[in-house]
């Protein structure tokens, strides 16, 4: 199958120039925002919701908050095998397995139970076939020590304490919950880059778009901030909701004061929107560094904003 073609092409990279080079995608194995702070505004009950795949955590808090259907789109095809893999791994292990396959790759060394194969053999009966194959051919090519020293993961940028403080579903109680909802949840995956999910032409409660404004000069092709600021204001303008969350800017970049960071020629050319201020998970993460460098409150933009 072609993604697991991709999936062994960035394996048999020996650097992370090589992937970018290649203009390959690595994996994110958790989110590094503080989903939690901004999704508390909403209301998801029985919502149609929109967001980017990634590591899907944003799909999966969107479960535990009661959306009814998910749309998640991704550039990287491998985002929703690993997806959907989180979620099997939610149906068929506890909390402390979950953590244990999961999380590991922050703490310099591997662990006994890093992508391990005997917590895979009983993920595996609740994924759907196709997804079911690409994991058998991972696993049954790949040892997890090879998986951990590879580039096909990025680091966990942020430590398990910090982990449990952005994601709903990492606490005992949450994640019980959501292991008895998660079936009743409609998700379709889309592989699309961003300036296509406008021909989607659906109606959403709400979407989520989480940082890829800041890569808005990559994805327009073109270094000119009005120019990618315009072609992103008629993007947002194409999208069929009144509650779009269009941007999660990181603290340690908001003093760049380019693109969408510019926040007086956003608001020229975007339009009306709100700004909310939330916590960055890297200040829950090293709260002395980040108080040293002021960086110690994120940014999220939001564009008739409706919260409940």
């Amino acid at each position: 199958m072609k993604e697991f073609h991709y999936f062994k092409k960035i394996m048999s990279f020996n650097s992370k120039k090589d992937l970018y080079n290649n203009y390959f995608s690595w994996i994110y194995p958790f989110t590094n925002e503080n989903i939690k702070a901004y999704y508390e505004l909403f209301d998801f009950e029985d919502k149609d919701i929109l967001c980017v795949t990634s590591s899907g955590d944003h799909v999966i808090n969107s479960i535990f908050k009661g959306a009814k259907n998910i749309d998640a789109f991704d550039q990287n095809i491998l985002s929703k095998y690993y997806t959907e893999l989180k979620i099997g791994a939610i149906k068929t292990l506890s909390l402390e397995e979950f953590i244990n396959f999961f999380y590991n790759k922050c703490q310099f060394s591997i662990s006994n139970n890093y992508y391990n194969k005997d917590y895979y053999k009983i993920i595996r009966n609740v994924l759907k076939k196709d997804v079911c194959l690409f994991w058998d051919n991972v696993f049954s090519t790949y040892t997890s020590k090879e998986l951990y020293k590879s580039f096909i993961f990025t680091d966990d940028f942020l430590n398990l304490k910090t982990l449990k403080k952005v994601n709903y579903y990492l606490n005992s109680k949450n994640y019980n919950k959501l292991k008895n909802i998660i079936d009743d949840v409609n998700i379709n995956y889309y592989d699309l880059d961003i300036k296509e999910i406008s021909n989607m032409k659906k109606q959403y409660d709400l979407i989520f778009l989480s940082n890829i404004s800041s890569y808005l000069e990559k994805v327009y092709d073109t270094n000119d901030e009005r120019v990618y600021l315009y072609k992103f204001k008629y993007l947002l303008n194409s999208l069929k909701s009144n509650n779009i969350v269009f941007a999660y800017l990181y603290s340690n970049l908001i003093s760049s004061n380019s693109g969408i960071y510019n926040f007086k020629l956003v608001n020229n050319i975007i339009g009306k929107y709100s700004i909310i201020d939330v916590i960055s998970a890297e200040y829950y993460n090293s709260p002395i560094i980040c108080s040293l460098f002021n960086n110690k409150s994120d940014k999220v933009l939001v564009k008739n904003k409706r919260v409940s």
